[in-house]
């Protein structure tokens, strides 16, 4: 048998001696004896379970046998043990057999036995972690489970990342804690009921983030969206809730409001810095090519814009390579006749006026480029926030209502304005790649003016003046037609001679 020194700091008087084989315990002290080490020792009534102090119970048996499975095994303080036994002639020291006592730092004990619980728990709290760990538990190579986490743009991944962390934590508030993992519809949907004020949108990427993970994980099970309670909750929640549309999802402004301003306060071109340069070919751009100012415009790269010019710029060609319609898209512009409203002239002039800006850049780089006037910072690629914070920016200086117009409300505004200047809705979805086959752009996009609206025509055709109308009132006959077998309801209609 293996002997264990009781390592204790206190000199040889402190420590009580007696005649009997097991001693009383005093002030939590261990008293010891001058004969040798015996096989039998006191046990705690409940065991040997320890409490967090790492000290035994004051309660104990007056005598009894140790018992092996009831001892704790002390690995971190094998190599102190070891090193006491070699000292163990010292008469300061006190031997118990065949025990292993707790260590004096427990900090490390409780430190490795905690991490692996919080790596667990972090884990659980990653919607991406989770997808991936299963996804590698099926046999799928690492690099393969990084490239199949394109499948998703990283704002999504964003989006459902926070929702995912708001369904860990709900499900760890609840009495008792509800697993985040474990498929029940009926859970969800009481996750859902609790969240019902936030918006549709809202709750629609809450349910999203879940559905995300579980579709990887419970592979085997209907999906979320396809639960009856589910569809139940977003129809009543639809019906409960009236959304009166915000005045920039109701009208639009009119764009020429724009386009004078930058007639007036950024032309000509020959004449502006970098910065007015700059913000002058992303407004044209955003104007003409009616894409989005922060996800397209904002994330445009300088080797995706090809110029091609006869001595001058006479066309552009602009390729989009991360859209949100999830295909690349590409316009091409040619030059028009006002010079400084003109967007492949402007483009041109921008592109070669910062060449000298982008010779350190890597090859991603964006057009637009932030501190690209600044004397103190290097140029860098933009951020897509920025392109649009610029665009907003302009619209308040030009006179635009930014509080209910922010950047993204320029396609609408230009979009309708070409309409209504007599090009066809086709003409306009496939200039500014809207899908031909979805009525994305009527229902979100089109905004007459109250003066061109069809609501306008028929109300003015309504109330247009008597002698314009034709009453027929003159000679007029009246037949009567029976209808039914029994009970007869006589409808007139008239019928007028001329």
């Amino acid at each position: 048998t293996t002997t264990t020194v009781v390592r204790i700091n206190d000199s040889q008087e402190d420590v009580p001696a007696h005649t009997t084989p097991v001693g009383a315990t005093e002030n939590r002290r261990i008293c010891s004896s001058p004969q040798p080490p015996t096989a039998h020792v006191l046990v705690p009534i409940s065991g040997s379970s320890s409490i967090r102090n790492r000290c035994h119970a004051t309660d104990m048996v007056e005598e009894g046998n140790v018992s092996i499975p009831s001892l704790e095994v002390d690995s971190a303080g094998v190599e102190e043990n070891t090193r006491a036994e070699i000292e163990a002639s010292c008469s300061d020291h006190s031997v118990v057999a065949q025990s292993v006592l707790v260590p004096h730092d427990s900090a490390h004990e409780t430190h490795s036995a905690s991490t692996g619980l919080e790596d667990q728990s972090e884990m659980v709290s990653s919607r991406l972690e989770i997808i991936n760990h299963y996804r590698a538990q099926d046999g799928i190579t690492e690099d393969t489970v990084q490239y199949l986490t394109q499948k998703t743009r990283q704002s999504t991944h964003k989006a459902y990342g926070n929702g995912w962390r708001h369904w860990h934590l709900w499900c760890k508030q609840q009495h008792p804690p509800c697993e985040p993992l474990n498929y029940d519809v009926k859970t969800i949907l009481q996750f859902l009921q609790d969240n019902k004020d936030f918006s549709s949108t809202h709750l629609n990427t809450l349910r999203s983030s879940i559905a995300s993970v579980f579709s990887v994980i419970h592979s085997d099970k209907p999906p979320i969206a396809e639960q009856s309670l589910i569809k139940d909750f977003f129809a009543a929640k639809r019906n409960s809730e009236v959304r009166i549309p915000t005045e920039q999802q109701s009208a639009t402004w009119d764009i020429s409001i724009l386009v004078i301003y930058i007639k007036q306060h950024l032309s000509p071109t020959s004449t502006l810095s970098l910065d007015q340069l700059q913000l002058k070919t992303v407004l044209l751009l955003c104007i003409s090519i009616m894409w989005r100012p922060r996800s397209d415009i904002g994330r445009l790269q300088y080797r995706d814009i090809v110029l091609k010019r006869d001595g001058l710029a006479s066309s552009i060609r602009i390729h989009a390579r991360s859209p949100k319609e999830s295909q690349v898209k590409s316009v091409t512009l040619g030059a028009i006749e006002d010079e400084d409203l003109c967007p492949v002239k402007t483009t041109y002039s921008f592109v070669t006026k910062t060449a000298h800006l982008r010779e350190s850049l890597p090859d991603d780089h964006t057009l637009f480029l932030a501190y690209i006037d600044s004397p103190q910072k290097l140029p860098m690629s933009v951020r897509p926030t920025t392109v649009a914070n610029w665009v907003k920016e302009a619209l308040g200086k030009a006179g635009v209502n930014t509080k209910d117009y922010q950047a993204h409300s320029v396609r609408a505004a230009s979009s309708t304005k070409a309409v209504e200047l007599g090009h066809s809705i086709q003409e306009v979805k496939k200039h500014a790649n809207w899908s031909l086959n979805s009525n994305t752009f009527e229902n979100f996009y089109y905004k007459p003016s109250s003066q061109t609206s069809s609501s306008t025509a028929i109300t003015n055709s309504i109330f247009s003046s008597p002698e314009k109308r034709i009453t027929l009132e003159a000679e007029v006959e009246s037949t009567g037609i029976s209808l039914g077998t029994t009970t007869n309801t006589n409808v007139d209609e008239t019928k007028a001679k001329n």
